[in-house]
């Protein structure tokens, strides 16, 4: 059977969004004739930086611009071809705001929808495959798009359509209005719901009862490229990976190093990874502030590959996650990947891949004090101690979190809904 799998993402291939597609998309290759990405927000200025397998298709469906009167034109769209689902959507806030936004984004999906169907008419032929599964990466306005697309691609050729869900796209109190535009519509008309963790299906499930049998646990995974150096100058290590922002809360770290290291312990060094609109307020803090520039390297937003080149070249003893909110967190699988232990906080899944086998779960309102006891506590360890959290989070990432094992059941799983 010739089986077709059409996957929205947001900006995947181009640029550098979406790194934990990358180890998803050769095995979803490998199970389909043919993979056709429609990057939802990528326009002609966008570059794409990953090489994929030769049966993927990518169209882009982004607006290089978008003025002010062009957003005006989408929300005229949304508001002439609303019907009573969607103005029922509509009035569920009272606010200005969310009917305004609802409705922009209602005509952006139709203009989106339209954009697609026609690129998909001309890139490949529809009719010639046996079945289709329309797969959005997002459970937002992507998995909107999903849907309207699985309605004309249903008059054509049976079809499945499915969205996953991380973090940022499942937990409305993260929004805000503390709720998502036509969240129902959109639950109503897809086939299945796949949160990345057990934490994000609870609340999915809880919220949207009469939509829980559509709603299964799968988990991300990452690939394996090989483990974290034994090697140590003596120093303790430890690395930091996300965006700089509010709700990360990096600054924590540079406080609580700022506490040890004024107890006489000048032996650690902390890699920091990532960039956002708290890093020149991180910068400051640590130089001026806290005298931390002799420890502390700031590498700024690189590559996932350079990621993954530091873990496994650096000696690193522990990876540090003290965001207040959370989905399932990729970067603390890939960092167990590495063998590499986590102290991170008890937000979203992170329960799921954190306990005090694999490193150290910590309250949601930890305090930069409380954050240096536990750090203290790690780096007090003997080898042998450190070594054997080293082996367990490794082992854990194996069992739990192999992209291989993952992503190759998930492939298979969605090839064969029509068998």
């Amino acid at each position: 059977m010739k089986k077709l799998c059409i996957m929205i993402t947001h900006k995947f291939p181009y640029n550098q969004d979406e790194t934990f597609i990358e180890n998803e998309i050769t095995l979803l290759a490998n199970a389909f004739e043919t993979v056709c990405i429609l990057a939802a927000y990528a326009d002609d200025t966008d570059v794409q930086t990953r090489t994929l397998p030769s049966n993927v298709i990518v169209s882009r469906l982004g607006w290089s611009s978008l003025s002010a009167g062009r957003k005006l034109l989408l929300g005229i769209k949304g508001i002439l071809h609303a019907d009573k689902n969607i103005w029922r959507e509509v009035k569920k806030k009272k606010e200005i705001g969310w009917k305004t936004n609802s409705l922009y984004m209602y005509g952006t999906v139709l203009e989106k929808v339209d954009q697609a169907t026609k690129q998909l008419h001309k890139i490949i032929d529809v009719r010639s495959f046996d079945n289709c599964v329309i797969y959005s990466y997002w459970l937002l306005e992507h998995a909107f798009i999903a849907t309207r697309i699985a309605e004309q691609f249903k008059t054509l050729l049976p079809t499945h359509v499915l969205s996953r869900a991380h973090g940022y796209d499942v937990y409305s109190y993260r929004k805000k209005y503390q709720a998502f535009p036509f969240r129902e519509l959109i639950f109503a008309h897809l086939d299945e719901i796949f949160p990345c963790s057990q934490d994000g299906t609870d609340h999915l499930a809880k919220s949207y009862p009469q939509y829980a049998d559509k709603i299964h646990t799968t988990y991300l995974g990452t690939a394996d490229h090989g483990i974290n150096k034994e090697e140590t100058d003596g120093k303790f290590v430890l690395v930091s990976c996300s965006n700089i922002v509010g709700l990360k809360r990096v600054h924590l770290i540079a406080e609580a190093l700022s506490m040890i290291l004024k107890q006489g312990n000048d032996k650690f060094r902390w890699i920091c990874i990532g960039d956002g609109d708290k890093l020149l307020d991180l910068m400051r803090l640590v130089s001026e502030e806290l005298s931390l520039h002799d420890h502390v390297e700031f590498l700024g937003r690189i590559p996932n590959s350079q990621v993954m080149d530091i873990y496994k070249k650096r000696h690193i003893d522990m990876f540090v996650n003290v965001s207040e909110t959370e989905g399932l967190p990729v970067s603390i699988m890939e960092a167990q990947s590495f063998g590499i232990p986590s102290i991170a906080t008890d937000v979203g899944g992170t329960s799921e891949i954190v306990n005090n086998d694999v490193g150290c779960l910590l309250p949601k309102d930890i305090t930069s004090s409380h954050l240096a006891e536990h750090l203290k506590q790690f780096m007090d360890l003997s080898f042998e101690e450190r070594e054997m959290y080293r082996i367990r989070a490794r082992v854990n990432w194996l069992v739990h979190f192999n992209a291989e094992k993952i992503f190759k059941e998930w492939a298979i799983k969605l090839s064969s809904l029509f068998d």
